[in-house]
């Protein structure tokens, strides 16, 4: 039985963030000129991510309110919590994924 050549840093951790149960994305925020953000997009994202909310192939895709193309989560805070300012919706969004989930 031979070892296998030690894995470098990058590879185990993207090892572990393809095998945790945990949904995991990267999000890369676009800004106006002005400094504002104004859209999103799931840079990367693990298959429990995938699972957990839905958005099978969404890593990569720019989801901006005109798109509606993912049913956008931040759409969904802004219009139930009445939210304008896409730092509280962002904050409320941090804080909702944040919550423990429930286990069917």
């Amino acid at each position: 039985m031979t070892a296998e050549p030690p894995q470098n840093g990058q590879d185990r951790h993207r090892s572990l963030f393809e095998a945790v149960d945990v949904g995991l994305c990267i999000l890369e925020l676009k800004f106006d000129a002005a400094g504002t953000p104004v859209d999103y997009r799931l840079a990367e994202i693990n298959p429990a991510f995938e699972r957990q909310t839905g958005l099978y192939g969404a890593a990569g895709k720019w989801v901006d309110a005109a798109s509606a193309e993912h049913g956008d989560l931040l759409d969904v805070i802004r219009e139930s919590l009445g939210l304008v300012e896409f730092a509280e919706i962002a904050e409320e969004a941090r804080r909702f994924l944040s919550l423990p989930q429930e286990v069917p």
